[in-house]
């Protein structure tokens, strides 16, 4: 069953190659003109058409939580990008992609995002089967462009034994969210 996109969502743009998203950008009714980015592990299959579980999960947790935390009073546009651009909906299956999942490409939108908005919100989860390696890698550039750029960034809930922020999926609506410290 194909999801839609709530109806308080205006507007969709997508940045897409052949076989990964790069972005999509979801602008919502009557709100501000703050940019929140949304960084996760890989697309699922959320396209200009279509939404997916976790888009509409965080869509609708910024939505419903917007008058509690003044970070998502004056959102206007929702940004979501990911460490892995692939699409994928099982990420276990990550590994087993004929090319490496640390995308030049993917960096640099991932860089000028992160540049460019207000707040982010980290929600990518533990790393996939097999890339624990490339995981760390793409980690490690994030966190360099968060300080580079001083985006204000949180997570939702709580996170991993390992360290990691909850993954979007898995957010609840009262979950709290809590300013990033690496």
């Amino acid at each position: 069953m194909p999801y839609t996109y709530p109806d308080f969502v205006t507007h969709i743009a997508i940045d897409e190659a052949p076989g990964k998203r790069l972005s999509l950008t979801i602008s919502l009714k009557g709100r501000g003109r703050k940019t929140l980015l949304v960084l996760q592990k890989n697309p699922s299959r959320a396209n200009a058409g279509i939404s997916d579980h976790t888009v509409n999960r965080v869509v609708n947790y910024c939505h419903r939580n917007r008058k509690l935390y003044p970070e998502l009073r004056e959102i206007g546009n929702l940004v979501f990008l990911n460490l892995i651009p692939f699409y994928l909906t099982d990420s276990r299956k990550l590994h087993r992609l004929p090319y490496n999942v640390v995308d030049p490409e993917n960096l640099k939108v991932v860089e000028a995002a992160i540049r460019t908005s207000d707040y982010g919100i980290l929600a990518w989860g533990n790393p996939p089967l097999g890339l624990k390696q490339e995981y760390e890698i793409l980690k490690t550039a994030v966190f360099a462009f968060l300080d580079t750029y001083g985006l204000q960034s949180f997570y939702v809930g709580s996170r991993s034994a390992s360290g990691n922020p909850k993954h979007g999926q898995i957010w609840g609506y009262s979950d709290p969210l809590i300013p990033w410290k690496p």
